[in-house]
């Protein structure tokens, strides 16, 4: 479900040249994955 969403952002970020939206959507959700999996660490432990 997630890599749709991110597939079609890709998609609309290419289409308008939105280098800068594409840049921070990458930037963002990399910085969640990280989060989640330090929680779910953190939790484990």
């Amino acid at each position: 479900m997630m890599h749709v969403f991110v597939i079609q952002c890709l998609k609309q970020s290419l289409h308008s040249q939105n280098l800068v939206a594409l840049l921070l959507l990458l930037y963002v959700q990399s910085v969640v994955y990280v989060y989640v999996q330090l929680l779910v660490y953190q939790h484990v432990i």
